[in-house]
């Protein structure tokens, strides 16, 4: 859960959270299971976070258009491309209590099983409709697990990569 210092019971972001969602028809409609042309998504505009941006770009470059096995990397792909915002809540209001019957491998691990669940009892929405970049971050590390790395990271990885070149 995200932690909203402003006592929102909501907040806007990029990713909308696929364990529990709702969206209007004429949104539906833009949805496709292929993502074509994947690269026109102006990675840099639309990701400030560096590690965020290469996770999507290799996510999007993965999807094969003759696996349709899932639909939310498809559906967050629309989203990006159209600049969309999720309005997504500060609370967990809904519990996943089991994979039975899917297709999810690695359900034992996944943080969104039996999650607990929280009662909204005064809606306060945002002041503004604009992207909290705070919340934003919090859904990388937590939901995706990506760290922003420091600077000093950045560059051993950079100079580990030229080593390994020289080699």
């Amino acid at each position: 859960d995200f932690k909203n210092n402003n006592k929102e019971s909501n907040y806007f972001a990029q990713i909308e959270h696929c364990w529990g969602w709702a969206t209007w028809a004429d949104r539906w409609k833009k949805f496709n299971f292929i993502i074509k042309n994947h690269e026109e998504l102006d990675y840099q505009d639309v990701f400030k976070n560096t590690e965020a941006r290469e996770y999507w770009r290799n996510i999007f470059s993965k999807m094969d258009p003759n696996q349709n096995h899932v639909w939310d990397y498809q559906w967050t792909y629309e989203i990006l491309k159209n600049k969309g915002l999720c309005i997504n809540s500060s609370k967990n209001l809904i519990s996943n209590i089991g994979f039975t019957g899917t297709h999810y491998t690695d359900a034992i691990n996944d943080v969104n099983l039996n999650r607990p669940i929280f009662e909204i009892d005064e809606i306060i929405h945002p002041k503004e409709i604009k992207l909290n970049e705070k919340a934003v971050e919090h859904i990388y590390s937590q939901v995706f697990g990506i760290e922003k790395k420091s600077i000093i990271r950045k560059i051993l990885n950079k100079a580990l990569l030229i080593l390994k070149k020289l080699k």
